[in-house]
């Protein structure tokens, strides 16, 4: 059979198409290409838009200015003070016991101490020996009894410890021993006679003493 294309004789019992115009056609037809793979495409109304990837990074930490505050009062604690322990004073005081005191007063301090104190009220009824006889009139007690003087003992708490200072009592204004000098000098008298009466009886023997140990205190308010 001719192939009224190209003009060429052919089997159409072999082939029912003209082989020459077959290959001449895929001879000039181009070979195909690989399609490249197609993107899914949008949905009828919706836009694709481009996303544009930007390079991942850091995060940046942002500074944010915080409100002054006022300055905070700062209280300083209180000075802790030293405390020293506890303090306990023993004094021994030197004194005669009752038993020698009894035997002196026995036989010397009931005509001694007598006679010691009409010699004080002596010197201190003069006005020049006023002084001498004031002193001499405050060791009557000792005199008569062998009575100690009594002294107070105070106790100082300090910094480092304690201080002990033994002290005496603390006595009357001058001006008002001065005031009260011819009072005390007539009672001191009178009560230097009436001690002394006392000692006669033995049963008054311990009120004269006590009367003897008020004789100071009673001339010169001495305490």
């Amino acid at each position: 059979m001719k192939c009224p294309a190209c003009g060429n004789e052919y089997d159409e019992a072999l082939s029912s198409t003209c082989p020459f115009c077959s290959q001449a056609s895929q001879s000039d037809t181009p070979p195909e290409t690989p399609e490249a793979p197609q993107m899914a495409q949008p949905a009828a109304g919706q836009v694709d838009t481009p996303v544009a990837q930007q390079p991942s990074q850091p995060p940046v930490q942002q500074y944010t200015p915080q409100p002054p505050q006022p300055p905070q009062q700062q209280y300083a604690a209180p000075p802790q003070h030293y405390q020293p322990p506890s303090l306990q004073v023993v004094m021994h005081v030197r004194e005669h016991g009752l038993f020698v005191r009894a035997l002196y007063f026995l036989f010397i301090g009931w005509w001694f101490g007598l006679f010691w104190a009409l010699a004080s009220w002596v010197m201190y009824a003069s006005v020049i020996g006023a002084p001498l006889g004031a002193v001499m009139m405050n060791k009557v007690p000792g005199a008569i009894s062998l009575k100690s003087k009594q002294k107070d003992i105070k106790v100082f708490a300090t910094g480092d410890g304690y201080t002990i200072s033994q002290t005496n009592k603390q006595q009357f204004p001058l001006w008002a021993r001065i005031l009260y000098y011819p009072v005390g000098l007539i009672l001191s008298l009178l009560m230097i006679i009436f001690g002394w009466f006392l000692f006669i009886f033995l049963i008054t023997a311990p009120l004269g003493v006590m009367v003897f140990n008020a004789v100071p205190a009673v001339t010169s308010l001495h305490r």
